[in-house]
């Protein structure tokens, strides 16, 4: 019988490891990283999702090891990112911190979140939700606190219009014109095979996210519907799922959040 179950996948990103493309599209990233001067004062995102291993891999490989890893925590992510933040970091000897919200005056995020006033899928709360725990937002604050130049991120291409369009106009080394942040994005146009194929080849480890979602839905660990992040999300992503996902795959902490948020339970 053919093997279609997650060890096809893992053979699969095996192999493509060992092609010539992605040997070029590696060795690419690795140049733009090598490039970077020492002058600036950079750090890696490492969201604990695939593309953040993958890029502090790169970054390592690049002979850039001295490059810190952020890490952004909180108890709305998706389960697995942080364990695999510090894993990645231990792996590659990488100095690593890891940032969470200040929610205060409220005692934790469970807190924090009931008192958004309305549902909180609808724009308002919503926008007011991504204000206080963005990973984005965090890591512009962060920043500006660490008194750093700018960062490296993970993001790619392929992942939307948006993305397509800002790694055509600005490439893969930008400057933002309102603040002066350097913006960094080795692994831009790789595809979701390259990255797993990192992974895998270099022993990184893969969030369990992508093989619970794969093997109980059959989604596609390649898929844009198959990402960590933040597991309340807005209308249109709620419409692909991630909802039910959440409810299915993490029950207790499923549970913790329609206490919190009851209006959850009819969305997922």
């Amino acid at each position: 019988m053919r093997d279609t179950g997650w060890s096809s996948w893992m053979r699969t990103w095996e192999a493509h490891s060992r092609l010539s493309r992605f040997r070029r599209a590696l060795d690419s990233s690795c140049e733009t990283v090598a490039g970077l001067t020492r002058a600036s004062k950079l750090f890696v995102a490492l969201s604990g999702g695939k593309d953040g291993v993958a890029l502090a891999g790169v970054c390592k490989e690049a002979g850039r090891a001295d490059l810190p890893l952020v890490h952004v925590y909180t108890e709305l992510n998706t389960p697995g990112m942080e364990d695999c933040a510090k894993h990645t970091a231990r792996i590659l000897g990488m100095p690593y911190s890891g940032i969470q919200p200040d929610l205060s005056p409220h005692p934790d995020i469970w807190h924090w979140l009931r008192a958004i006033h309305g549902h909180i899928l609808h724009p308002g709360p919503f926008e007011q939700m991504c204000r206080g725990i963005s990973v984005g937002n965090m890591l512009v604050a962060y920043t500006y606190e660490q008194g750093f130049d700018g960062s490296l991120t993970g993001m790619r291409a392929e992942e939307s219009k948006g993305r397509r369009i800002n790694r055509k106009v600005r490439g893969r080394v930008y400057t933002h014109q309102t603040d002066g942040r350097m913006i960094v994005q080795p692994i831009v146009d790789w595809s979701a095979r390259d990255v797993f194929a990192f992974c895998v080849s270099r022993g990184l480890p893969i969030c369990d996210h992508y093989r619970l979602l794969y093997e109980k839905y059959g989604v596609s660990p390649e898929s844009p519907g198959s990402r960590v992040d933040c597991l309340i999300t807005s209308d249109a992503v709620a419409a692909r799922g991630a909802l039910a996902y959440a409810r299915a795959l993490y029950p207790d902490l499923w549970r913790q959040i329609v206490l919190t948020r009851p209006e959850l339970a009819i969305e997922g």
